[in-house]
């Protein structure tokens, strides 16, 4: 079944594709020295931030997600149709706030320009501060989350415990010869009373016993696939937005200082094209 993260993660590797524009671009401003047209150089660089953009804010997305689920009673995989309704709804509001972002430089805010590496915003616009405060809040949202995340989701062998408060929280009972993943179990053979005239006799013990197997391992297989996708999603999230951290600080720093750097500014840009293809690659 479609869970709620791999929904996120499906529409984050939708706007990695965004990408291929952009590095399009770079091999041919390496392999030819002609100059680009404007009109080109404009799409590209709309191309590049609108998928830098809102890929950070679907990391802090994905980080949410997993807070929220991880440290809510009931929730632990909220992949009801509401629930991935509400993620549809949220990844939509990603996209039309990159979208519109990416906008204000063809509104007079800033402008897209050349560069040696290809096309971007135009550093010397306070434009580009208002992109790095935009990612430092992703970022900031990102290492307060991800510590306790971390904790839970990389740092433990094993996802028994959690598994174990899932069910305690949510009702479940479990015995000591319980295999985790098991729901509330069925009541002992031994507890049920020979004259209860409202169960009918078993008749073969080891079908009862393989039925029991069946119906505990669904929960059990459930709840791995859900923790490991948790597990993923938030190695992704991190990935992204720290390799987009050079870009943003490069752009901070050549907007405050003047600085200016090709090799840090070529380095920067081919981080954040591998950051396009670490979802394909996981």
């Amino acid at each position: 079944n479609k869970t709620t993260v791999s929904t996120i993660v499906t529409s984050l590797a939708a706007g990695d594709l965004i990408s291929i524009v952009p590095v399009i671009i770079f091999m041919l401003m390496q392999w030819s020295s002609q100059v680009l047209p404007q009109p080109l150089c404009t799409t590209s660089a709309f191309m590049y931030l609108f998928q830098g953009i809102s890929s950070n804010l679907k990391g802090s997305l994905i980080v949410s997600y997993n807070f929220y689920t991880l440290n809510t009673t009931g929730t632990l995989s909220c992949s009801s149709s509401r629930c991935r309704g509400s993620v549809g709804w949220a990844i939509l509001t990603i996209w039309t706030v990159s979208l519109l972002m990416c906008v204000l430089p063809l509104c007079g805010w800033g402008r897209y320009s050349p560069t040696p590496w290809g096309c971007f915003a135009d550093c010397a616009s306070s434009y580009v501060l208002f992109v790095f405060v935009v990612y430092s809040l992703c970022f900031s949202l990102l290492a307060v989350l991800a510590v306790p995340l971390t904790l839970r989701l990389l740092c433990s062998g094993e996802p028994q415990l959690l598994h174990s408060e899932h069910l305690q929280g949510s009702g479940g009972f479990i015995s000591p010869g319980t295999p985790w993943g098991c729901g509330a179990a069925s009541p002992p053979l031994a507890l049920l009373e020979p004259g209860d005239k409202t169960l009918e006799p078993l008749r073969n013990s080891e079908a009862v016993f393989g039925e029991g197997v069946a119906e505990s391992s669904t929960p059990s297989r459930s709840f791995t696939v859900c923790f490991a996708q948790k597990r993923f999603s938030l190695i992704l999230a991190l990935t992204k937005v720290l390799l987009w951290l050079p870009m943003m600080i490069q752009m901070a720093v050549q907007y405050i200082t003047g600085l200016h750097s090709l090799l840090f500014e070529t380095l920067s840009f081919l981080l954040t094209v591998l950051a396009a293809t670490v979802t394909p690659v996981f």
